[in-house]
């Protein structure tokens, strides 16, 4: 958190390039489902702009007011836009 909202630090990040790939909070979190596979515990999510870059460290600024608006958030999802396909997703600490 910061005097003016909060930033979404990706450390030492790495996936796959793509045409479209985007960063999301979501309320939820990343669990095993009833079948046992890994998904995430709320479909709603809150995107914050274009993936940077497919590697390395970057942040994200989130405006104070955009922040005062968000629910409490568990996890950050890179999303693949035009394959409408979650490439990974990871809880936040």
């Amino acid at each position: 958190m910061t005097d003016s909202g909060a930033i979404l630090e990706l450390k030492d990040f790495a996936t796959e390039s793509s045409k479209d790939l985007r960063v999301f909070l979501s309320p939820g979190t990343l669990s095993p489902g009833a079948n046992g596979e890994l998904g995430l515990t709320s479909a709603a999510r809150y995107e914050l702009g274009g993936l940077k870059s497919s590697q390395g460290d970057q942040q994200y600024e989130i405006g104070s007011q955009q922040w005062a608006n968000l629910p409490a958030i568990g996890c950050v999802v890179i999303y693949d836009y035009p394959a409408r396909l979650a490439y990974g997703a990871a809880n936040l600490k």
